[in-house]
């Protein structure tokens, strides 16, 4: 991890102590290629220096910045959510998008859907006989849990190039799988 000290004119990170205020920055950048030369330049303003580990450019901007708007915006109406678009385009979260966006009943809602098409999928693989049709649905079942862990660091189920493509394949494969089903599906039970 990289130690900074931040020196901040517009945006104040709410997950940083702030160790000082000054009223001028000095900053010195040094001539490429000299071993003593050197330029001194002096900014005026208010600044707060503050103590910030950056992990990663991108996982700082969402830890320190995306995230905890996501949090407000969910914080704003825990069951429903603060509507849609109330989030901007770079939470980089599925979850905390759905959270903010949605609110719980949203988000279980979504996990519902995912956890029923799951249990369908368990009680229907061992009955299949063709190893094409077998194939096929453990691919699926992989791409989806791939995307399920996918999608704490990108918005996947949001974006439109992947949530198409998921739905018709999850569609293929709920009706692939009727064919097979022998006994009827009852949810409560299988959840029980």
């Amino acid at each position: 991890f990289i130690q900074l000290s931040l020196l901040l004119t517009s945006k104040n990170l709410p997950l940083s102590l702030i160790r000082e205020q000054r009223e001028e920055f000095f900053y010195e950048s040094k001539t490429p290629g000299a071993t003593t030369s050197s330029e001194m330049r002096m900014f005026t303003g208010k600044f707060l220096v503050k103590k910030a580990y950056a992990y990663d450019l991108s996982l700082t901007t969402r830890y320190q910045g995306e995230w905890p708007h996501a949090l407000e915006a969910f914080r704003r109406n825990v069951f429903l959510g603060s509507g849609y678009s109330s989030i901007s385009l770079a939470i980089d979260n599925s979850y905390l998008r759905m959270l903010g966006e949605v609110g719980f009943l949203g988000f279980v809602s979504f996990f519902i859907i995912i956890v029923t098409i799951g249990a369908y999928i368990k009680q229907t693989l061992p009955k299949i006989d063709s190893p094409f049709v077998k194939s096929f649905v453990v691919g699926f079942s992989a791409g989806v849990l791939g995307l399920i862990l996918n999608a704490t660091l990108i918005d996947v189920f949001e974006a439109s190039k992947v949530a198409f493509y998921l739905w018709i394949l999850t569609g293929i494969v709920i009706g692939v799988l009727h064919f097979y089903q022998t006994k009827p599906f009852v949810l409560y039970d299988v959840l029980k």
